[in-house]
């Protein structure tokens, strides 16, 4: 016996829908609760960049003073007992021309810029655990010659116990809220169904905006920067399946 083909194509699209939803199942019922925890330790090391900006009218004289000015630096962080490469390196060295700004002359072509000067710069990064000697590292960076300071930025060594700690507020106080939940809504959980962290990262602590040496007062100042605490913060996020509670 022969079906029409268009006969024939409706029954297997019927059988495949009726297979499909047959695979599916029924609907799950479910939940989605966010929980957010956080810890808090003092700070285990302090970071900072120590730098020399200069300018002159020549190339040579620009380095050979912002080289002056690096040595001392150097010399001076040796001094108080950092380990180079440890605790201390350069981070970074430029050198800018500094041109004139053209001027528009009415009826007049534009006068082409001219080199006035150069800029030297030399920064280095200070990373250590020698925490009460922050103050002292300044100061005495900034007696040696620097003039460009940016930090302090405090943090920690190791933050995997101060993670582990925020995740684990953040996953029971999404299980709290979960009961919570339910409970009000006369649900129970029968069983988790995903669960995610979002973010467990150390939050930023503000550093000190850049500054230059006279806004830390004379070498006699005895600068003393108290550590920062440091803080943790996780979001877990948790799938429940839901069912009704009788």
């Amino acid at each position: 016996m022969m079906f029409p083909r268009s006969l024939v194509s409706i029954i297997l699209l019927a059988a495949c829908a009726t297979l499909t939803s047959a695979q599916e199942g029924p609907a799950v019922a479910s939940m989605t609760v966010t929980g957010q925890g956080s810890a808090t330790a003092p700070a285990t090391q302090v970071r900072m960049a120590v730098g020399v900006t200069v300018s002159a009218a020549t190339l040579d004289e620009a380095k050979k003073d912002a080289e002056t000015r690096y040595t001392s630096i150097i010399k001076a962080l040796k001094d108080l007992g950092l380990e180079e490469t440890n605790e201390f390196h350069t981070s970074g060295y430029n050198v800018q021309v500094q041109w004139s700004n053209s001027q528009r002359i009415a009826n007049r072509p534009t006068e082409r810029p001219k080199i006035v000067g150069y800029q030297v710069s030399a920064t280095v990064e200070v990373k250590t655990g020698k925490m009460e000697m922050a103050g002292t590292i300044l100061e005495k960076s900034m007696n040696a010659g620097a003039n460009d300071i940016k930090g302090p930025w405090f943090s920690l060594k190791n933050n995997q116990a101060l993670r582990k700690e925020a995740i684990t507020k953040a996953a029971m106080n999404a299980m709290s809220d979960g009961a919570t939940l339910t409970r009000a809504t006369e649900t129970r959980i029968s069983r988790i169904l995903n669960m995610n962290i979002d973010n467990a990262a150390i939050q930023p602590v503000a550093p000190m905006r850049m500054a230059r040496a006279e806004m830390y007062g004379s070498s006699d100042s005895n600068l003393a920067l108290t550590p920062r605490m440091v803080t943790v913060n996780a979001d877990v996020t948790i799938v429940f399946e839901i069912e009704p509670a009788g």
